[in-house]
């Protein structure tokens, strides 16, 4: 079926001939390298978006999944979060098509579920948070875990698109999309949905533009150079270690820590040499002092800093 009405290139706002920023304007023939952040749904002001509803789902979905390793049930622990889905219609992240890798396999996501439920190392409302699988588990980046998030909120987004159509007199077609997350019975559930579509007549879901971000406030990379490093750096101050050095003041000798660049060869580089060696350290540190993923999930949880 086609639609000679609208020009592909444009935007959504210039297809439908609207103005309104409470969603993101996407093109309707690419892709913005924007992600939908968990994080902000707690701070969001849309009235047309159900921003708790959506949060209690996320924050469901993710404790499920650690309950049910917990309770032996590994492989629907496993198949739970192991297949977000791309969403076209959002028209977000890296571009679709481009290479994503082959995600994380089942392998990785048993160790990492192993590793993080071998000891209570946190309370329990701490480690179902939805930032550790991207924090921890290797092939699990940016795109991928926005699209997961979009995936499981997906009927409050759809939602919130109809009411903006209304709003605007956009007409909507009753469609199948994707699967949401159903809290009722912790499963996946097909998505039917009234929703505008483009001029190629593919489905289109608005994002609300508070709970967009442009680069994920939390990453390996960071925890590790931010929190895990000064920490480091502190015990090899207090242990004398071999990467302590000095310097001459004033006749006396005087501590110096060691780098971050000397930190990242001795500690990660030569006991991590494979892929996600970031992910991994971070990873075993956490275990070994819970104290700092604490300190640094608070951090990028904080509304002050986002």
């Amino acid at each position: 079926m086609k639609n000679d009405k609208f020009d592909k290139s444009t935007t959504f706002n210039e297809c439908f001939n609207v103005e309104d920023d409470r969603y993101l304007n996407i093109p309707l023939d690419s892709d913005l390298k924007y992600f939908v952040d968990p994080v902000k749904l707690t701070e969001l002001n849309e009235p047309l978006f159900d921003s708790d509803k959506a949060r209690l789902k996320v924050e469901h979905y993710f404790k499920k999944g650690f309950q049910l390793y917990e309770e032996g049930e590994k492989d629907l622990a496993i198949n739970l979060l192991s297949a977000p889905k791309e969403i076209n219609a959002t028209h977000l992240g890296l571009s679709k098509g481009a290479s994503r890798g082959n995600g994380p396999s089942r392998e990785i996501l048993n160790q990492f579920f192993d590793k993080i439920t071998s000891k209570d190392f946190l309370e329990k409302s701490f480690i179902a948070r939805p930032t550790l699988v991207p924090l921890f588990v290797t092939n699990f980046g940016p795109d991928r875990f926005s699209d997961l998030i979009v995936n499981i909120i997906s009927k409050e987004l759809a939602d919130f698109t109809e009411i903006i159509c209304e709003e605007h007199d956009i007409p909507v077609y009753l469609t199948g999309l994707c699967t949401y997350f159903d809290t009722s019975d912790g499963k996946w559930k097909q998505l039917i949905a009234n929703l505008p579509m483009g001029p190629d007549m593919k489905p289109i879901l608005l994002v609300p533009s508070g709970i967009l971000t442009e680069k994920y406030k939390f990453s390996a990379e960071k925890f590790v150079y931010s929190v895990i490093f000064d920490f480091l750096k502190d015990e090899h101050l207090n242990k004398m270690s071999p990467l302590i050095t000095y310097r001459e003041e004033n006749g006396k000798l005087i501590p110096i820590k060691p780098s971050n660049k000397e930190l990242k060869e001795h500690e990660i580089k030569r006991n991590y040499p494979n892929r996600g060696m970031f992910k991994a350290f971070a990873l075993d540190q956490s275990l070994e002092n819970p104290h700092l993923l604490e300190q640094y999930i608070k951090f990028i949880e904080d509304p002050r800093y986002q």
